[in-house]
């Protein structure tokens, strides 16, 4: 149970990297 909310938030986590620009 804990991989599939680990799993989750790395989706997330991937979505606002894509979303927002990088701080470069």
């Amino acid at each position: 149970m804990k991989q599939h909310i680990y799993v989750c938030m790395e989706k997330i986590y991937w979505k606002k990297l894509l979303v927002s620009p990088p701080l470069i």
